[in-house]
């Protein structure tokens, strides 16, 4: 990510302060589960993704809960 030079020589006046943004230059991954050499899910990927799911799932029920 590179900072945006354009954008803040443009608004360093403002009252405010400046706007300052970045430019990503490089396209973000997707995510994946992790896989072996022959294109299967691994053991591990699918634990890390249950467990990954369970916590987000245990987050929103505590946040609409409360």
């Amino acid at each position: 990510m590179s900072f945006d030079i354009d954008t803040y020589i443009r608004t360093q006046g403002l009252t405010g302060g400046p706007i300052i943004t970045g430019k990503v230059d490089e396209p973000i991954p997707s995510l994946e589960p992790f896989t072996d050499e022959e294109g299967k899910v691994t053991l591990g990927g699918k634990i890390g993704y249950l467990l990954a799911y369970a916590v987000a799932a245990g987050a929103l029920g505590y946040w609409f809960l409360m």
